[in-house]
């Protein structure tokens, strides 16, 4: 929408709600026949925004739970190989202590 209008600004969705709905009343409403179909149509249409909203709203919340999960994922990953090359060093420091201790008393071995 950005690219054909300049300067627009997104409007939440709960205002689009109010506004469609007074809109549905201002151009559709019959207010001579209030119990028409016609009329009992446009109210349970209005009724079934806020399970909209809510569906909006969870999708909102399931974006932001992969996200974390994601961020938590990230995060293990980096500890884990920290852990890992902390591991790989000492196995290493101790490999080479062991072949200066081997190497210290095959010299006292052959004195």
């Amino acid at each position: 929408m950005r690219e054909i209008l300049f300067q627009y600004v997104q409007v939440a969705p709960t205002t689009w709600i109010y506004l469609s709905s007074l809109l549905l009343i201002a151009l559709f409403f019959k207010f001579n026949r209030v119990w028409s179909v016609r009329n009992l149509d446009l109210i349970l249409l209005i009724l079934l925004a806020p399970g909209l909203l809510f569906v909006i709203v969870g999708r909102g919340d399931q974006q932001r739970a992969s996200d974390i999960r994601r961020e938590v994922a990230a995060a293990s990953r980096t500890d884990t190989e920290e852990q890992l090359d902390q591991l790989f060093r000492r196995s290493q420091q101790r490999a080479a202590a062991q072949r200066q201790a081997d190497g210290a008393q095959v010299g006292a071995e052959e004195e």
